[in-house]
């Protein structure tokens, strides 16, 4: 895993190399930690500096191709090339096209000798980051967003905050600074003097036409392809680390490395638990401890098991953490165990960390969602069956089956308001100041949901991005953080399942549960509860401690612009002290609240820059 930085122009008139330089400063000047990193430019006049190149292309790559004997075949390759020549040789003979031939985690930048353009790849589940900006003259591209703001003209993006506090992603993915943007997850960037145009390279299919044809025996299916996409990220050295919970995906991805290592001994498994002194609310259906399921994960196959509790001065470490990451930090209690876990591992001589972050869209993919691909493909012998034995269920209500089943054909608002009544939870978000918020309003309106479950976990794909974090376990901890449920080969295996793989008889995830049956224990697979994560919340998050965070904010331009402080401060003064485990307060206070005091802390630690009132490198 590498990191990058390079420029282009498109008229010879731009100092590439200053403005690589000033990147390089911005790295150097976000984290002590960073030492090497890729660079490169490419100019009009014909001057370069890259790693690799050819007659046609060249290519600055941070990649672990996952399929190099396959391409490599088709290529009539021999010897031992780097992932970045395979990928730049395939590019050379196919274009495009050969995104189609390459699988792995990537994120590359190639300049194209011939049309003079440069262009920017991620792959179809964004495992590895690349930023961008465009300034008319030329572009520049980092595998970070904030090195970038060295270029001038970049103050934090108000709107994106807002964006993200209301939960609406964008396709786009811009970052939380103005004029710089991720390259989006599963698409390619092209850019010349002309602009920047997007094409959507990853087009997976949804449909489950000819599966049964294409996968006869799914259940084998699942278990390789499972086997394949963990092997591929443990690494050759020993121990790996994996996170491990009471669900279906870190536990798939754990037991698959255990039952793959030559040894217990070379897995260390990690699970988050709440503090010692906290007393779980009951919430129906969830468990805020999930050590005790994890365990019987890690006891099945002799792997060291290792408790992560809180920080015990979460403040400290996010102020921290948020000044040296450049973003805002909105699950701080979800970052700070994240962080301990790459710490502890690092520590044991751990250099890869397994997750199990894209498991819900894949590994485990099924559940109450299924209702509407019953509908969908007129299998009303199936929905008939599937609301009967889900009515009989202690964690579904007819009022539930009717809101999957029908879902994607109710509007977007409709929907909002629906969810706001039966949970409580207002996505609106008081505390933003209204110019803020009604956009938001106008593009519920708009918005449509997808009509297949498929679909929807696409769309997911496409705006959940976790690369920043991975990188951020390289810079700070020389780990490769990877998650084998992003596996392209995976995902795009489970977007064709038939709903009756999905829910079948009443059991959610049907083909998850009968393919892991031959490694995971069958109490952890039977589990009636999820897990809860941050329910103690409040035991980190002070009233105290969110007046000063205020404090902070107040006196900041940006931050009383997209905030209303009054309202946050009299919801500080209504501090709850009891039904803490109701959803209502749990989501006001430990999600929106705790999310807009670090948007604050943000925009109070990153307002000010010395280059955000000169203009940009590239104008």
């Amino acid at each position: 895993m590498a990191l990058l930085t390079g420029a282009v122009d498109f008229d010879s008139s731009l100092d590439l190399r200053s403005i690589c330089e000033r990147i390089d400063l911005g790295f150097a000047a976000g984290d002590p930690h960073v030492e090497t990193f890729e660079s490169a430019y490419f100019s009009a006049s014909g001057s370069s500096r890259a790693l690799h190149g050819n007659d046609r292309a060249l290519i600055l790559a941070d990649a672990r191709l996952d399929n190099r004997v396959e391409v490599m075949r088709a290529l009539a390759m021999d010897g031992s090339p780097s992932d970045a020549e395979l990928i730049l040789a395939a590019w050379s003979h196919l274009g495009a096209k050969a995104l189609n031939l390459i699988v792995g985690d990537f994120a590359f930048a190639i300049f194209d000798r011939g049309s003079r353009k440069l262009i920017l790849v991620r792959d179809a589940a964004g495992q590895r980051p690349l930023f961008y900006r465009f300034g008319g003259r030329g572009a520049a591209f980092s595998s970070l967003a904030h090195p970038l703001r060295w270029l001038g003209g970049a103050p934090p993006s108000l709107r994106s905050l807002a964006d993200s506090l209301l939960f609406l992603g964008s396709p786009d993915l811009p970052t939380f600074f103005k004029d710089i943007y991720c390259v989006p997850i599963g698409k390619m960037v092209e850019i010349d003097a002309t602009g920047c145009r997007y094409h959507n390279w990853w087009d997976p299919r949804t449909d489950s036409d000819d599966f049964a044809r294409d996968f006869p025996d799914p259940i084998e299916a699942y278990r390789g392809m499972l086997d394949d996409a963990v092997r591929c990220r443990m690494g050759s050295s020993t121990p790996v680390a994996t996170h491990l919970s009471s669900g279906y995906d870190s536990s798939a991805v754990t037991a698959t490395a255990a039952r793959l290592a030559k040894h217990p001994d070379a897995v260390l498994a990690f699970t988050s638990v709440p503090a010692a002194n906290f007393e779980a609310p009951f919430v129906k259906g969830r468990v805020a401890d999930e050590f005790r399921v994890a365990a019987t994960v890690a006891d099945l196959y002799g792997i060291r098991h290792i408790r992560v509790p809180p920080r015990p001065n979460l403040f400290d470490f996010i102020r921290d953490y948020s000044r040296r990451v450049h973003r805002p930090v909105f699950v701080p209690i979800n970052i700070s165990w994240w962080t301990d876990i790459r710490e502890r591992a690092a520590e044991l001589g751990a250099a890869h960390i397994l997750t199990g972050q894209n498991g819900n869209l894949s590994v485990s993919a099924g559940g109450y969602a299924a209702f509407s691909d019953y509908l969908q493909r007129r299998d009303w012998s199936g929905l008939l069956r599937e609301i009967r034995a889900g009515v009989r269920r202690q964690d579904m209500t007819m009022r539930g089956v009717l809101f999957n089943s029908f879902k994607p054909w109710i509007p977007t608002v409709f929907a909002t308001q629906l969810r706001q009544a039966f949970l409580g939870t207002d996505l609106e978000n008081e505390f933003l100041r209204p110019r803020w918020r009604d956009p938001a309003r106008i593009e519920a309106v708009e918005r449509q949901f997808p009509k297949t479950y498929a679909a929807t976990r696409v769309a997911v794909y496409r705006l959940d991005d976790p690369a920043v974090l991975a990188k951020e376990a390289l810079i700070d901890h020389g780990i490769e953080e990877n998650d084998p449920t992003a596996d392209r080969r995976f995902v795009e295996f489970s977007l064709r399942w038939p709903p009756e793989l999905l829910l079948f008889r009443g059991k959610s995830r049907a083909l998850a549960r009968d393919a892991l049956a031959d490694r995971l224990p069958a109490e952890l697979l039977d589990s009636p509860v999820r897990g809860l994560q941050s329910a103690d919340w409040h035991l980190h998050v002070s009233q105290v401690q969110a007046r000063d965070l205020l404090a902070e904010m107040r006196g900041n331009t940006n931050a009383e612009r997209l905030f209303d402080l009054d309202v946050m401060s009299e919801a500080i003064d209504r501090w709850p002290d009891r039904e803490l485990g109701d959803p209502a307060v749990q989501f006001r206070y430990g999600v929106q609240l705790v999310s807009a005091l670090m948007a604050g802390l943000f925009l109070a630690q990153h307002s000010s820059h010395p280059d955000d009132n000169r203009p940009s490198m590239l104008v």
